[in-house]
């Protein structure tokens, strides 16, 4: 049960709750190149992966090919915002690129543990949880976001269909400073804190732009850590979709 208490889903869970996901999870086996779930299904359940690793993949065009928009370590989670109902449909894909042991998690037994073990008020996360409901989908707001105003509308359009929703946990990083970054972030809704070093220096919410420079700009490594005081949903672009993007309307 003490592994669970690193999944950053559960660290705010009581030990009686934890005691009994142990018995609530479904361990699962996958072979390398299997699909775990694939962009565009119903998502009423979540993953925790123990080992092999995942890779996730976007896809808007069925002419072009999948992008790949990042993996999963052990340790790391998947399918957490279908769970919790912040999403109703899987915004990407995700498939084993090693042979891979899982435990799965469904929306049910989640809930009914929750009742169980007193309720949304023995878990503040939740209750935080339901302001993201009904947040996907509204990319239209960052067709009026200030920094997107200095390229070609359909430029944007084109990119913003391949953002992908990303729901990030209190202490959780969004970037590490003087890490590689090949992402850019811009927050929908929550609360972020930028540190320099181990100093903040502000704090950020629902409209702003992270890690530009890395997609946009030649320098990659990133000059700061971002860090999420709140639960946070924040939409992610890859920088091979911006880069193809521009290749194609060359």
């Amino acid at each position: 049960m003490a592994w669970l208490r690193k999944i950053i889903l559960f660290e705010q869970a009581s030990d009686d709750f934890r005691h009994s996901l142990c018995d609530a999870v479904v361990p699962v086996e996958y072979a390398r190149g299997a699909t775990v779930f694939k962009q565009g299904q119903a998502g009423e359940w979540m993953c925790i992966l123990l080992s092999g690793r995942l890779e996730k993949t976007i896809v808007r065009n069925p002419s072009s090919p999948a992008i790949v928009i990042g993996e999963i370590a052990p340790g790391g989670i998947c399918g957490d915002a279908g769970l919790l109902g912040v999403m109703e449909l899987r915004s990407h894909s995700c498939r084993c690129s090693e042979d891979s042991s899982l435990l799965m998690l469904s929306r049910t037994a989640f809930f009914t543990l929750v009742d169980m073990t007193g309720g949304l008020d023995e878990y503040p996360l939740l209750k935080h949880l339901e302001k993201m409901q009904n947040l996907i989908g509204d990319t239209d707001a960052f067709l009026n976001l200030p920094f997107f105003a200095k390229f070609e509308r359909d430029f944007v359009k084109h990119i913003c269909e391949y953002l992908e929703p990303r729901l990030y946990y209190p202490g959780m990083a969004v970037m590490k400073e003087g890490e590689m970054g090949f992402e850019m972030f811009i927050v929908h809704a929550g609360k972020v804190e930028v540190l320099k070093g181990s100093k903040p220096v502000a704090e950020l919410g629902g409209g702003v732009v992270l890690g530009d420079v890395a997609v946009f700009g030649s320098d990659k490594r990133r000059t700061a850590t971002v860090k999420c005081l709140e639960p946070t949903m924040i939409y992610v672009l890859n920088g091979d979709v911006v880069h193809q993007t521009l290749e194609l309307q060359l």
